[in-house]
Order: C-alpha cells, then structure tokens, then sequence
C-alpha cells in the first residue's frame, strides 16, 4: 500500500546534494516535518515493497537531529512529491565494496573524513553483502562533502561491538546494489 499525505508542499531542487533512501518506510509511516525544531507534520509516507513503490531522499540541508529533505518517487524521479525535514535515524544506505584487498571486496571506515587510514576494514566475498543496520541498510547518521563527493557517517554492528564512522564505500541504491 503506497500513501503519501500531503499538507504543506514547499519546492527547491539541486543535483549536488546526497541522495539516500528511508529506512523502515515498508514497515511504518515516516514522518515528514515543516521544519528541523518544529514537530507539525507536513506529510507521512510509506512505501510498498509488494508494488516496489520507492522513494528517493535527496539531502539538501543538515541539522542536528534532522535533515532537510526533497523526496521524489524511484518510479519518477522528476516528479517532487515533498520538502520537510525528516529525523536522521530514517535515511540510510547500504555499504558497498569498492575496494579489492585479498581477494574480498572491503568497506573502509574512518574514524573522520579526513583520516588517511581507516579505522576498520570489513571484508567479503560479495561487493553487497556487508553487515548492515535494523530493517536492512545503515543509518546515515551525518554527511560531509569533501568538494567531489560524500562521507557518511554510520553506525553498525560487528563482531558484537559498535562501530561509529566515515565512509565513501556505500550505496544509496534502494535494492542494495550500485551495478
């Protein structure tokens, strides 16, 4: 079941900004507010994992709790369906393995985006099938632009520690794959 409410609808775009996708929309509605302080709702979506109904969740601004968002449809993805600001803990990605190292496809973690050295390497035999957070991808807890691209922060589990850090090695690909 797709449904989107919309009460307020604000407009702007850019091609610079992240795009992520929610995480946990299949499974409850996601809130959408009218700004990063305010609580009023604007919109709640939730998709349908049944009919493939999407959403791209293109980052446009950065606030403690919240980032300012334009979501569109994965289906159309020039049509604008709303602004607002949705909590951090919904937009995610999943890691991805760029890197060859022994082998395996590896997923470097930084303790900041601008360490030369990872603080971590998780390796695998497949590109995209890293461990990953509740209802599948990992939440993209902040982002940085370095000038070319972007870091996210994530937090996941490995070997049963918690490991908070930066990364290039992601997918904001809804299906999990950056083919």
């Amino acid at each position: 079941m797709f449904i989107l409410l919309v009460l307020n609808v604000m407009c702007g775009y850019s091609q610079e900004n992240l795009t992520v996708f929610l995480r946990g929309a299949k499974y409850e509605k996601v809130c959408v507010y009218v700004s990063e302080k305010n609580d009023k709702v604007c919109a709640e979506i939730q998709e349908d994992s049944l009919l493939e109904n999407w959403h791209n969740v293109e980052i446009i601004g950065n606030g403690k709790n919240r980032y300012n968002v334009i979501i569109r449809s994965e289906q159309h993805p020039n049509t604008f369906m709303v602004k607002g600001w949705i909590n951090k803990k919904n937009c995610g990605v999943y890691l991805y393995g760029r890197h060859r190292l022994n082998n395996q496809y590896a997923v470097n973690v930084y303790q900041s985006p601008h360490d030369s050295k990872p603080i971590m390497t998780l390796l695998n035999t497949c590109p995209d099938s890293f461990p990953q957070g509740e209802y599948g991808a990992v939440p993209v807890l902040d982002v940085y632009r370095d000038g070319t691209s972007y870091w996210v922060k994530i937090s996941i589990r490995h070997d049963g520690k918690s490991i908070v850090g930066w990364t290039k090695d992601y997918c904001p690909n809804v299906y999990g794959s950056c083919n």
